[in-house]
């Protein structure tokens, strides 16, 4: 059963996530080579997971209880924001965004095996924060 756990992400181009009440360090997740400008918890398989936006023009889904990265997502323009809703992970992007949808596949290992489903929308410049309403 998952810990409730928190992510911070900052111009150090990593992911830190921590104990909620104590502050205690978990993991430091150090494989972005941009500032982290965005984190969110979508949800693979039954558990939740952490997502990072970054500005090496990725978003990266880590294991919050291992530490490790489970999915590189490469995208095309700068990835300024992310919301997640379920399985479904919106990326907003210097001009426009992306749905993602993630599948946790047939493997049994509780990691991405491939991304299911990809929407795009554009916009006239970048997309800093999307939310499902």
């Amino acid at each position: 059963m998952a810990t409730t756990l928190i992510a911070t992400g900052s111009w150090d181009d990593e992911v830190r996530i921590r104990e909620p009440l104590t502050g205690e360090l978990r993991h430091t997740l150090s494989s972005h080579t941009g500032f982290v400008f965005a984190l969110c918890v979508p949800i693979l398989g039954t558990r939740p997971v952490h997502a990072s936006a970054s500005q090496d023009h990725t978003v990266r889904i880590w294991d919050p209880d291992t530490g490790s990265c489970l999915l590189v997502i490469p995208v095309h323009h700068l990835a300024q924001g992310i919301a997640a809703d379920g399985a479904k992970l919106l990326i907003g992007l210097g001009s426009g965004m992306v749905c993602l949808e993630l599948d946790a596949g047939g493997s049994g290992r509780g990691r991405p095996d491939r991304l299911q489903h990809a929407t795009r929308a554009r916009h006239a410049g970048p997309v800093h924060l999307a939310r499902k309403s």
